[in-house]
């Protein structure tokens, strides 16, 4: 008798927490980044249907696009509107310039997707 009810317990406990386990679905929003250069300040936004979950305090991080691997020159993090600015050293005319915005997931089942800006070029001052 008591290994029935033993059974039964850990039959309804294990049932138990593969609902709750059910009831978060993973939910993902897509987000973009954009770019600007107002010399030598790279700045821009990323945006996302999700405003208050996808915009604040996500990772930029700024490539220097060049043959072969990109090295990044600089990052920041988006203030609470979505908005970041990066001022990176030893710009010369003609470097190009790309942000991203790094996947974020949150413990709500939120999944913010990352992002790619163009690619600008830095003319000089």
């Amino acid at each position: 008798m008591k290994r029935i009810a033993l059974t039964s317990a850990l039959v309804v406990s294990l049932l138990g927490s593969a609902l709750s386990a059910q009831a978060i679905v993973p939910t993902t929003f897509n987000s973009t980044i954009t770019i600007g250069s107002a010399v030598p300040l790279y700045h821009g936004k990323v945006r996302s249907r999700l405003q208050s979950e996808c915009e604040p305090d996500r990772r930029v991080i700024l490539y220097k696009k060049v043959p072969g691997f990109d090295p990044r020159v600089g990052r920041a993090s988006t203030d609470q509107a979505g908005r970041w600015k990066i001022t990176p050293g030893g710009l010369k005319s003609g470097q190009a310039f790309y942000a991203l915005v790094r996947q974020q997931r949150l413990s709500n089942g939120i999944n913010c997707s990352p992002a790619t800006s163009r690619v600008v070029k830095f003319v000089g001052e």
